[in-house]
């Protein structure tokens, strides 16, 4: 009996070391194929060399790029939380977590892992993410501080003057919003949202055919609903009601909930008294929205235009509710 344990000892010892070198050579080969982008080939290998050793951090994270490429966002998930639950203060996996939380719009999850980082090490890109989450979570002192952080470390940056330029659009500082995305958009001018959002600014200027330039260059470069729904209402604004028809449609045909694209829709009908009609797209504009106050607005004043007084009463009440400096709502209220 003794002399067979000491016979199979040494295969015993020999068993691990070949699980993981067999590991590392399909770690290696998937780091060939994910050079040369083949990122389904790469993927395969990756978890071929993880089903050998499951605590693969490097395999893990390889695996995790591969399928970011293939926007497979489900296995990046798994894989980042994979490498976390191994190693938990894995810096670059936080990151990668906080950047997944800030896409899905979770903004204090994001904060949490951004600042986590940022308590290990200063970087750049990761105190620009958490200044997007703070003033998307409505933190927007602490936004303030981490932009200015940026600006001191990287003052010609776009994507700061471009974050600067909506710090300063949500708190309707139009002239410093301008400034700031003038900025950015010197240093790289194809960017579709800072284009939006100074057709935004035009719009709110009152200076319709700039805002139309800007909405159109935006959705060259990048055909979102939102965008055209922009478009549509700047071109309403300029009556030229064949345009905005137009790219409402389109807004609504590229997203069905696109509350702005109704509401063009319904203004276009407004302005050429069709008031029944107006009222409809006012009803899916609100279905879409139930705080679009514009809309309720509009849908009292057309039901005011077809003498329809007590509908548009309960209309004009909301509009109060959610703005109660509303000085057009009062007025109409009180001659009710």
């Amino acid at each position: 009996m003794n002399t067979v344990k000491m016979k199979l000892l040494p295969l015993l010892l020999l068993i691990p070391f070949f699980v993981f070198s067999q590991s590392e050579k399909y770690f290696k080969s998937g780091q060939e194929l994910q050079l040369a982008e083949n990122w389904n080939e790469a993927i395969v290998h990756y978890q071929i060399a993880l089903e050998q050793n499951p605590n693969h951090e490097d395999a893990l994270f390889n695996h995790a790029i591969c399928a970011k490429q293939l926007n497979k966002m489900t296995i990046v998930k798994k894989d980042i939380n994979n490498i976390l639950s191994i190693n938990p203060n894995n810096v670059e996996a936080i990151e990668w977590r906080g950047a997944i939380a800030l896409n899905e719009e979770r903004w204090q999850d994001a904060i949490n892992d951004f600042t986590t980082v940022l308590k290990k090490e200063e970087i750049f890109e990761v105190r620009l993410n958490r200044a997007i989450a703070y003033m998307e979570n409505n933190q927007p002192e602490l936004c303030y501080g981490d932009l200015v952080s940026c600006r001191n470390q990287q003052s010609y940056h776009a994507g700061v003057h471009a974050i600067f330029g909506d710090y300063h659009l949500k708190k309707e500082n139009l002239a410093e919003a301008k400034n700031a995305y003038k900025k950015s958009l010197d240093a790289f001018s194809e960017n579709p949202i800072v284009l939006n959002n100074c057709g935004i600014i035009a719009t709110k200027e009152g200076d319709f055919k700039a805002a139309i330039k800007y909405f159109t260059k935006a959705s060259e470069l990048e055909p979102r609903s939102d965008i055209f729904a922009h478009l549509a209402l700047a071109y309403v604004e300029d009556d030229d009601f064949n345009n905005a028809t137009q790219f409402a449609t389109l807004a609504i045909t590229k997203d069905l909930n696109e509350s702005r694209g109704h509401f063009t829709l319904g203004m276009v009908k407004f302005k050429n008294e069709i008031f029944d009609e107006a009222i409809e797209y006012f009803d899916d504009a609100v279905n879409a929205d139930v705080d679009f106050k514009d809309a309720y607005l509009m849908r009292a004043k057309s039901n005011l235009e077809l003498s329809l007084t007590r509908v548009a009463k309960p209309d004009l009440l909301k509009v109060i509710s959610l703005d109660p400096e509303n000085e057009e709502a009062q007025r109409l209220l009180k001659n009710l």
